[in-house]
This record gives structure tokens, C-alpha cells and sequence, in this order.
């Protein structure tokens, strides 16, 4: 690990503006990596290639409306932002877990409901288990100890990394730690949007750059500096942070995550979603089952007949817009019109049964498969990527090119938020980016815990 030297966030006493930091991507990291290096004294130019910020916790804009893809935000997150100078009103709100059965569960759980899934299936057992020991067993193994409902219900909250058998228990316990917003739901009261716009003012009015429809092409090396290139000019840096999706970063048996179909629905101003609820997850019968099934990608059809989605409201000021997310086969980046109306079809009944006059109030229905939604927007939609080892974070240096990794896929259990900020705070922590300290950082310590 490296031995941090900063000097708080307060700010240098004399901050030394000749130090220049090049951030690779306007998503919610490189904004923050932006807030936090200005604290610092460096001066920030934010490097962006579509025309839009915020990445997957902003919005995109389609056919003259707004649609979020952030649908709640954890405490953990908050108190990181508010700590970088960062704060925004926020609301408490209740999800909903629907099962096939007809059962509608509210998160966060009472203690009466809590009793009930846990009794009497050994609550002290699962505690030690999560808490204490067994750390290195796979989660699977602790699912099957649980009620039925708890473990349908657990696999629910976590997707992807409670179904792998290789995701152990002590993962379990990074993510509860991390908390994306699973015990207190929350959400900015008019939405992720409204903070990423926050963030941008503030990075704006302290002296940074945001330039749009900028690619970087090629980064090089050039002594204790480095030049980033884009099509139309050359940038010179001191520290370069990017939040470029770092998948080839990771061990070669490593499990990518699972992509996502999106539909948008345009509601009336007359639609109204239910008092205080954020997000609405239905699960299949068998979620393990499920995961199993679009990780192999052996189904007759696109997409099993039971399968799981969230939706969840848009708080855009103005907005009735809903958006959902369905978790798709793995090899299934495109496929065509029939599966895309069984899909409506499925995620209509389903949503229709808590919401009968649905229907009459949509005006425009969207859906985009991940190829779809990455050639229209430039965004890749997905489950973050997962890797064998419990607890191990991304090495964030790549040495040869001389740069910072920052993003989710750093902290690839955690929630995207979190993950976001937390890749830059982890960083920030760990260098020395002091920028009195003239010395040149070493980009060969492991930064994996």
C-alpha cells in the first residue's frame, strides 16, 4: 500500500496551480475525482465523449424526453459526497420485493417481517456466518440454510453475486458494509441528475474544464508527465484519472456482468406511482435458477419464461417517466422483435397487477437491447463485473500508460454509486497527489486488498 502524505481536505495552504489533472470521462467518478482534486489545488480539465454527463447515474434524452438510469442512492455515498463540499436534499423511500406467489415485501424490513423470514431457520447461525466465520464459503451455501423466501429474497437484493459460487460470504459482508442503499433508501429529491448537475457547477465554478464530445484516442508517457491525445488536440498532465471501464485490469477467469435490456415509459401527467416507493423488483420463482440460466445462455428462446426486472421512477422535476431494467442472457447483446414483445408483454402483466391503470396513461413506450442502448446512448448498461476472489479490489495503476483507474468495475461488488466514488476515494486515500510533492508517484504498488 502506499503511504498517504495528503494534507486534508481543507486544501493546501499554498496550492501549487501549475499541477494539472486530465480526468477521462464525465460519469459520476470523474466528476467527484474532479471535486476531490480540486480540493487538493489541481487545476481539472474532464475529458467526454458523448455529449451528456453523469454516465449511467445521469439521464439520456430520447424522442424529447428525459429518462433517469440511477434509481436510489446509500448513505455510504452521501456521506463521501458531502465530505467533498457535495450536498443536495435527499428523500427516504420504500422499495417494494414482489414474488410470484402474490407476496409483496417493503424494504427496509420491520423487525416483525425480519423475524418472520429468519424464524425459525437460525438467526444466530446466519449472523456468525455472515459476521464472524465461514467467510471464504461460497454465499450459495448460505442461502440454502434460509427460509426459502430469505433466500429468494437475499439473492433478489444482491442478483448476480449471491447466484455465483464463487462470490463468498465476506463479499456479502463488503456490499452490507458499503450499503447502496438497501437499509435506508434514499434518493435525491429531484433525482441523480439534479446532483451530477450540482457537481458539474461546482466543478465549473472552481476553475474546471468540462469539454463534451472529446474521445480520448491514445495516452503516452513523457517523462513524470503524460500527453492525452484527442482527435482535435493534445492535452499535458500531471495525473491522469480514468474511469474507462477497466475489464481487461482483471485476472483472466474473471466473470464479466450480466448486460441489461432497458425499457422507458413515457407517462401523462395524470399518472401517479404509489406514495414514497422508489422501486419495484419482481422476482421469479427461482432466482439462482435464473441467473444460472442467463449466465449459460441455454435457453430455447431469448429469454426464460419467469423471469425478474425493477422499475423505478423518475424524479426529474416535471417527470411521471418510469424506467426499468431486465438482467439479459449473457450472449444476448441484440436480438429481435418477438422476444422484445414478450418481454413488454411479461413486464406489463406483471407491473399492471400494482398498477391496474397503467395502460391508460403511457404515451410512449421504449425498449432498447444492450447493443441498442450502447449505439444510441454510448452507455454499456450492466451488472458490475464480478471476479473470483472475495474482497479483491481492481489494481488501479496502469503503469505502462501511466494512469489512474477509477469507476464501479474498481470496486466490482459494490453498487455503481458507491463503487464510483468510492474507486476515487480509495485512491485519494492511498497516493500521495499532495501537489507541493513534486516526486513521481509509483504505479507499481497493488492496490488489491
Amino acid at each position: 500500500m502506499f503511504e498517504s502524505s495528503l494534507k486534508g481536505e481543507e486544501g493546501a495552504s499554498e496550492p501549487a496551480q501549475s499541477m494539472h489533472a486530465v480526468i477521462i470521462g464525465a460519469g459520476f467518478s470523474g466528476l467527484y475525482a474532479a471535486i476531490r482534486l480540486q480540493n487538493l489545488g489541481y487545476k481539472v480539465t474532464i475529458l467526454e465523449k458523448r455529449g451528456d454527463l453523469g454516465g449511467a447515474c445521469g439521464s439520456v434524452s430520447f424522442e424529447g424526453e428525459k429518462y433517469e438510469l440511477a434509481n436510489q442512492i446509500g448513505v455510504s455515498a452521501i456521506k463521501l459526497l458531502e465530505a467533498a463540499g457535495i450536498k443536495f436534499e435527499i428523500k427516504r423511500v420504500n422499495n417494494e420485493m414482489h414474488f410470484v406467489d402474490g407476496t409483496v415485501l417493503k424494504t427496509p424490513f420491520d423487525l416483525k417481517t425480519i423475524w418472520n423470514l429468519l424464524y425459525p431457520y437460525g438467526l444466530y447461525s446466519i449472523v456468525k456466518s455472515i459476521w464472524f466465520a465461514e467467510y471464504k464459503r461460497p454465499l450459495s451455501d448460505l442461502s440454502v440454510r434460509l427460509n426459502p423466501k430469505f433466500s429468494n429474497l437475499l439473492q433478489g437484493m444482491f442478483g448476480y453475486p449471491s447466484s455465483n459460487p464463487a462470490i463468498k460470504i465476506g463479499q456479502l459482508q463488503q456490499i452490507l458494509r458499503d450499503e447502496g442503499g438497501y437499509s435506508t433508501p434514499s434518493v435525491p429529491s429531484e433525482g441523480m441528475p439534479s446532483v451530477v448537475e450540482l457537481m458539474a457547477q461546482q466543478i465549473r465554478s472552481n476553475g474546471g474544464v468540462i469539454l463534451c464530445h472529446q474521445e480520448c484516442v491514445e495516452i503516452v508517457r513523457s517523462g513524470t508527465h503524460r500527453r492525452v491525445k484527442t482527435p482535435d488536440r493534445e492535452y499535458q498532465a500531471d495525473v491522469v484519472f480514468s474511469s474507462v471501464h477497466g475489464w481487461q485490469e482483471y485476472p483472466s477467469d474473471s466473470i464479466p456482468g450480466l448486460q441489461i435490456t432497458t425499457l422507458f415509459l413515457n407517462m401523462d401527467n395524470r399518472f401517479q406511482y404509489p406514495e414514497n416507493i422508489q422501486t419495484m423488483a419482481f422476482m421469479p420463482d427461482n432466482i439462482l435458477e435464473w441467473f444460472n440460466i442467463l449466465d449459460s445462455n441455454d435457453v430455447p428462446s431469448a429469454f426464460p419464461h419467469d423471469f425478474g426486472f425493477h422499475c423505478f421512477r423518475n424524479r426529474l422535476k416535471g417527470s411521471n417517466n418510469l424506467t426499468i431494467f431486465v438482467p439479459t442472457p449473457r450472449r444476448m447483446t441484440n436480438f429481435g422483435q418477438d422476444d422484445k414483445e414478450s418481454i413488454i408483454r411479461y413486464v406489463m402483466e406483471k407491473l399492471k397487477r400494482r398498477l391496474p391503470n397503467l395502460d391508460s396513461h403511457i404515451q410512449k413506450m421504449h425498449i432498447f437491447t444492450p447493443s441498442e442502448f450502447n449505439k444510441e446512448f454510448g452507455l454499456s448498461m450492466q451488472v458490475p463485473l464480478l471476479i473470483p476472489q472475495a474482497g479483491l479490489i481492481l489494481n488501479q495503476t496502469n503503469e505502462e500508460k501511466g494512469i489512474y483507474l477509477i469507476g464501479s468495475s474498481a470496486f466490482p461488488t459494490s453498487p455503481n454509486i458507491y463503487g464510483a466514488v468510492a474507486s476515487v476515494d480509495h485512491l485519494i486515500s492511498a497516493l500521495s497527489l499532495d501537489p507541493r510533492n513534486k516526486k513521481e508517484v509509483s504505479f507499481s504498488s497493488n492496490l488489491a486488498h
